[in-house]
Parts: structure tokens; C-alpha cells; sequence
């Protein structure tokens, strides 16, 4: 009930899923500050770790964009896959490889749609993402990376904006099982 309370009129109509996403993200830019200074990944991280229960949710992945373009044709997936990363050199081999991260965003299908979200809100998925909190568009690499390997290279912190206040993690955790717990089915 209470996420009913905090749903924008304009969302009225959209699946619930959409309502309670973009309710999330008006919550979590309220009261976790520098969310996308530094926190992103944790947030996409938890969000597409969670969206792999909700019912008609598919195909959940997260997208590594940059905000100055994207001229590098490598596949961030690949580029882990051939060079065996594991936790804690994430960051180094896709900086390596050219691939930089200047934000990152859960894309997710529910019924034969694509969407991308961040805490700005969700959108249809129509070539390059442009979030509230940037000033510009966001070029998204090729490929995705799993909820797993997200968590990962969000547990590197010296390759996220120190902005972000890691201590609020826990903070960040909870509101977003709060929101996605209500329609997820485990």
C-alpha cells in the first residue's frame, strides 16, 4: 500500500512492475545520496539480482555505458569471458580492453518489450539511454554483464566515483527488497 502512495499519476496505467520500478528510483535518489555518483552498480547489481523473480520478467542483464561515446566494438561479456576474469580485476581488463564505465543500467524484457532503467526511471530500450542525472546521452556498449558479475565489479571500489558512501549499501539493500519483494515470487 504504501508503494501505491508514492506512484506518480503518470505512471497509472503502466505495468506494475514499471510503477514499481520508477517508484524504487524516486525512493532511492530521496534518501541514498550520489546514487549514480559512485553507487550504480551496486544499485543495478541488487535490482537485476531481484528482477530474475518477478513473473514475466526476462532476458534481466545489466549495461555498461559511457557518456563521451562509445567507439570500442568489444563485448563486454567477451572481453570477460576470453580473459577469465574474476572478482576483483573486473574493472582492470574492461579498461584494458578500452571499455570504460561512466554508468550502468539494468535492461530487462516484460511481456515482448526491452527496457532500461536506472533510478531515473524505466524506459523502452531504443538505441542509446539517456538518464535524468546526466547530462548527455549514454552510449551502452555491446553486450551485458549477469547480476552476478555486476555485484562483483560493484564490490571494486576503485573504480567507482567515490562520491557514493559505501556505508549506505545496507540502506540501499533493504529499500530495494522492500519495492521488488512485493512482486517478485521466489
Amino acid at each position: 500500500m504504501f508503494t501505491f502512495l508514492l506512484t506518480k499519476v503518470s505512471d497509472m496505467g503502466k505495468p506494475r512492475i514499471i510503477q514499481i520500478l520508477n517508484d524504487l528510483g524516486r525512493k532511492v535518489e530521496q534518501t541514498v545520496p550520489d546514487i549514480n555518483y559512485g553507487g550504480c552498480g551496486v544499485f543495478a547489481g541488487q535490482v537485476a539480482a531481484m528482477l530474475q523473480y518477478v513473473d514475466r520478467v526476462e532476458n534481466v542483464c545489466v549495461r555498461v555505458g559511457c557518456t563521451y561515446g562509445v567507439d570500442n566494438k568489444n563485448r563486454v561479456d567477451q572481453v570477460l569471458e576470453e580473459s577469465n576474469a574474476v572478482k576483483g580485476e573486473i574493472g582492470n581488463i574492461l579498461s584494458e580492453n578500452g571499455i570504460y564505465n561512466g554508468h550502468l543500467v539494468v535492461q530487462f524484457d516484460y511481456e515482448g518489450v526491452t527496457y532500461y532503467y536506472d533510478t531515473t526511471g524505466v524506459v523502452p530500450a531504443k538505441g542509446d539511454f539517456v538518464p535524468r542525472s546526466f547530462d548527455r546521452r549514454l552510449s551502452l556498449y555491446q553486450g551485458a554483464l549477469t547480476a552476478e558479475t555486476t555485484l562483483d565489479y560493484a564490490d571494486e571500489t576503485a573504480h567507482w566515483n567515490s562520491c557514493f558512501d559505501r556505508k549506505m549499501i545496507p540502506k540501499l539493500t533493504r529499500i530495494i527488497e522492500t519495492h521488488i519483494g512485493e512482486a517478485a515470487s521466489y
